[in-house]
């Protein structure tokens, strides 16, 4: 008789990912209404321990300074024993890392911990495979915004704040890195674990597009809960990231894409862009 695999940790994981400036500060504001879910100013915990360079994972600073920071931005008890084990090597550094997520969580009283940082898309495979170390559950939330309207909105935004910001973007760099973001997203369409949803859906009706997401995440929600919205996008942002003021009010509908750029980049990005595997993400995120 085969035994059931023994889980080491009940607290379950939710990473939110994506192009930077997709939505993925409204999308994680919507699922921190659930009851079942802490969350977390973006954490960036794993970018801060571990360098990424050429395909490599490297270790960088110290993770105990990290947990300790992340604790403190987040007003939870930096002072706590922080895990056991060691973080010599990236998967364990991971691992341990998901270890400080999960007493976040239980500081904070939860048992579904969402993490939302979009750069950690490139680091899924490593977080997922510290998670099946740990026996623990961890869905991935891929969010997707159309092209155009997300180069114009990380032109602006890095702009606003270059020391947030590893560079400022111009209209084609941001292109490319939302296609580039994009292919990443579109490979793991039919994979376990992995979810898709859209900036488009959550705008044009919220309530319809975040309950059907809930349900595939299993977490509870209801049209109630999400009346909190504009209070938990309050207290996911960082004081540094002046450019998410918006998020903080009602969700707009209105694109603001011409006022960051010009007619002239507007067109060649029209010119430039390809759709496909957005529309991809979108059928996946319909089904």
């Amino acid at each position: 008789m085969l035994q059931e695999k023994r889980t080491l940790t009940d607290t379950r994981g939710l990473l939110v990912v994506g192009c930077p400036r997709s939505g993925t500060t409204l999308l994680q504001s919507l699922l921190a209404c659930s009851p079942d879910v802490v969350t977390f100013r973006e954490t960036r915990l794993f970018t801060s321990v571990l360098a990424l360079r050429k395909g490599f994972f490297i270790p960088s600073r110290s993770p105990a300074n990290e947990a300790k920071r992340f604790l403190a931005e987040n007003d939870l008890d930096a002072s706590a024993p922080l895990p056991s084990g060691g973080h010599l090597f990236p998967t364990a550094r991971a691992a341990w890392m998901l270890g400080v997520l999960d007493l976040a969580a239980e500081q904070r009283g939860g048992g579904v911990w969402l993490e939302k940082t979009p750069r950690h898309l490139l680091y899924v495979p490593l977080i997922l495979r510290a998670a099946q170390k740990r026996g623990q559950r961890i869905d991935v939330v891929h969010l997707v915004r159309d092209g155009v309207s997300t180069a114009a909105s990380l032109v602006q935004a890095s702009k606003l704040s270059a020391k947030t910001w590893r560079q400022a973007y111009s209209a084609e760099q941001a292109l490319a890195r939302w296609q580039r973001d994009l292919k990443i997203s579109r490979d793991y369409i039919g994979q376990d674990g992995h979810h898709f949803a859209c900036y488009e859906d959550l705008v044009d009706a919220p309530e319809t597009a975040i309950l059907a997401l809930a349900k595939r995440l299993d977490l509870s929600l209801n049209e109630e809960d999400l009346k909190q919205r504009q209070e938990k996008a309050t207290q996911v942002i960082r004081p540094d990231e002046k450019w998410k003021a918006l998020n903080t009010g009602a969700i707009q509908k209105t694109s603001r894409t011409k006022e960051h750029l010009s007619a002239e980049q507007l067109a060649g990005l029209e010119k430039a862009i390809d759709r496909s595997d957005y529309e991809l993400i979108r059928k996946a995120a319909a089904s």
